[in-house]
């Protein structure tokens, strides 16, 4: 309670940070340095370059980040100027809205589960894997991976109905079989 005899809540909670173009990982470790926690949600991607597959962590969400603030122990002022920072998410002239500690953990849960599968070479015989992999019983198909874009795409030739098709995928539904 303050001097008034009104309780203050000392919570922290999550806001959005608004970063500069390709600067998430600078305004992350500028934070860091200034005593903010904060998370930048990451997930890895196959990129395809000169013919060789390589593994590379990019943001979730372009130009964001997570900080976790108290309205009241924070100093917020600092933020604004840190390198790699635009500004907290506000809604026109607004304060920073904060977003349900429900809403970071599960991205932060899906960025932990969401690895990139071990690699495959295109003529292996793949396995095509439910849009959602908690479904026990969704269906699963194989395939034969013809190409890779390395946008995170795939050509499948898979046979259905005495036939050959071709169907482009999105590569982390692939597995070796």
């Amino acid at each position: 309670m303050n001097g008034a005899g009104i309780a203050v809540s000392h919570d922290y909670k999550w806001y959005v940070v608004h970063t500069k173009p390709r600067s998430e990982l600078r305004a992350k470790r500028e934070l860091t340095n200034q005593g903010y926690k904060s998370y930048l949600p990451e997930i890895q991607r196959l990129r395809l370059e000169k013919g060789r597959e390589y593994i590379v962590k990019e943001p979730l969400f372009p130009r964001y980040l997570f900080i976790r603030l108290s309205r009241v122990r924070s100093r917020w002022n600092p933020i604004r100027s840190t390198r790699g920072v635009r500004g907290l998410v506000a809604f026109g002239d607004s304060a920073p809205v904060p977003i349900s500690d429900r809403i970071v953990d599960t991205v932060m849960d899906g960025c932990r589960r969401r690895e990139v599968e071990p690699r495959v070479k295109c003529g292996d015989r793949v396995r095509i894997m439910a849009s959602d992999r908690r479904e026990p019983d969704a269906a699963t198909f194989w395939g034969q991976l013809a190409s890779l874009d390395g946008e995170g795409r795939a050509v499948v030739l898979m046979t259905l109905l005495g036939r050959r098709h071709e169907i482009q995928i999105a590569t982390d539904r692939l597995a070796l079989t």
